[in-house]
């Protein structure tokens, strides 16, 4: 049985939430940063609304929840290929963009058997920075 093609069926709401990822493909949010980058621009949008539109892109897989940080959910783009170093100090963050990450995904199904649909790699230490 051939799965229903959710992206097609997005709500305006869940596309505007969408457009915040895609805008700033490198950050991560909350909703209630998603609720402020929103409503900045006086496209006033409901808590629960981004709620709905955070779960309906989950479930698509455009973007996936990385953190949960006292009891607080964060999510970035799934699709985006590269790398997020993060200082455990000052909690900057670098990334580093992976060109060939598509090469590890096939090495890793020929190798395992394993279909990846998105990969997140996140890298934690210290800067060389004072902090």
């Amino acid at each position: 049985m051939k799965k229903p093609n959710l992206k097609k069926k997005l709500t305006q709401n869940t596309k505007l939430v969408l457009q915040v990822f895609q805008s700033t493909p490198f950050d991560s949010f909350d909703v209630y940063m998603i609720r402020d980058y929103i409503n900045k621009d006086r496209q006033m949008m409901s808590q629960r609304t981004i709620y709905r539109a955070v779960e309906r892109l989950v479930e698509t897989g455009e973007i996936v929840c990385i953190d949960i940080i006292n009891g607080t959910r964060k999510y970035e783009l799934a699709k985006a290929n590269y790398c997020t170093f993060i200082c455990r100090k000052c909690g900057k963050e670098k990334h580093l963009e992976i060109k060939k990450i598509s090469e590890l995904h096939k090495k890793i199904y020929k190798c395992y058997d394993f279909h990846v649909n998105s990969s997140l790699f996140r890298i934690y230490g210290e800067c060389s920075h004072a902090c």
